[in-house]
């Protein structure tokens, strides 16, 4: 890359928003779409004080561990980001994706919450709606190369509009696993109902909890069951794992929502929690999205920055599954794919 186009060192690297315009029209868009959103789920959660601040620290974290573990692990580092205004740890972290965590957790999680249907149901429905509110950027943004995945790794390799179903996964079983660590930890310690702030040891104790065992828990108790255990050892396709989770997310608050408590049914009167700041986010996402999806050039686009490494199709590598299976071959290198 030019060294015009990025000042950099390996913890923090700057590239002119000018630039990015004039190569990358679009992606300048999402980037500045995406900071007032997140400025103003933090409004929100800074307003409401509390358990709703706390839940946005906690999101922002967990989004820094998963991702710093995504870069060291070898065995899930299969995408690249393209380059924004502000880059972190040796170009491979965007800041508005950092951003994104607290944005889609807190959105998904306080939506799911108003439900009321207990800590459970409520972490699957959370799920869900993380999914709904992610999966429209997860299109357009490998359409319009926000990003890139690994042409061949095996994870990753079935697709749906080139967004692979294991990203899908990914969101779904992760919201899920954070709302359940950050509302069940505290419960555990405090006996007090989700929103009902604990003593600061308490809340400083299920904020950091929740930031470093999301990411494993999610593994544990919802990857490797409902997908690896299905897909690597018994051969089954990536899109019916994913259906499959779907649909059980689905029955969970189902039956949660037909038993829950009498404050969980809907009332005619009094006002309508969903008019704030959040509504206002939620518009200006589906809008955004949409309309890239509708006035955006692909054919138009210079994505520079780190990329998968071109080298020969034939070299492979041996790589380790979840379930400890060492029969996976990926390709190490590629040539260049004419989808990007």
């Amino acid at each position: 890359m030019a060294e015009k186009e990025l000042t950099e060192s390996w913890f923090i690297a700057f590239r002119s928003p000018l630039d990015i315009y004039e190569k990358h029209a679009n992606f300048l868009v999402a980037e500045l779409a995406v900071y007032p959103m997140v400025v103003l789920t933090f409004i929100h959660a800074m307003r409401k004080g509390g358990r709703y601040r706390n839940m946005w620290i906690a999101a922002l974290f967990h989004g820094l561990v998963s991702e710093m573990i995504s870069y060291w692990v070898p065995e899930i580092d299969n995408f690249w980001h393209a380059q924004s205004s502000i880059m972190m740890l040796g170009r491979r972290l965007p800041l508005y994706i950092m951003s994104i965590y607290p944005l889609v957790h807190y959105v998904s999680t306080v939506a799911a919450s108003r439900l009321k249907l207990g800590v459970f149901a409520t972490a699957y429905a959370a799920g869900l709606a993380d999914c709904v509110f992610y999966h429209v950027y997860d299109i357009v943004g490998i359409k319009l190369l926000w990003w890139t995945w690994h042409d061949t790794d095996p994870n990753i390799y079935e697709r749906q509009f080139w967004v692979p179903f294991a990203s899908t996964l990914f969101r779904l079983t992760f919201s899920a696993a954070f709302t359940l660590l950050f509302f069940g930890t505290h419960k555990l310690m405090t006996g007090k109902t989700m929103y009902q702030t604990g003593s600061f040891f308490q809340e400083a104790t299920a904020i950091v909890l929740t930031s470093l065992l999301t990411f494993p828990a999610a593994v544990a108790t919802h990857f490797i069951p409902l997908y690896h255990s299905l897909h690597d050892a018994l051969g089954a396709s990536s899109e019916v794992c994913v259906l499959a989770v779907i649909y059980l997310y689905i029955l969970i608050v189902w039956v949660s929502d037909r038993n829950g408590p009498e404050e969980a049914r809907p009332r005619k009167k009094g006002k309508h929690p969903w008019k704030d700041e959040l509504t206002l986010v939620v518009l200006i996402h589906f809008l955004t999205f949409a309309g890239l999806a509708v006035f955006a050039k692909p054919e138009s686009i210079v994505s520079t920055g780190v990329h998968e490494p071109l080298g020969p199709c034939n070299e492979t590598m041996q790589m380790y599954n979840a379930i400890g299976q060492v029969c996976i071959y990926s390709v190490k290198s590629s040539t260049v794919n004419p989808l990007y």
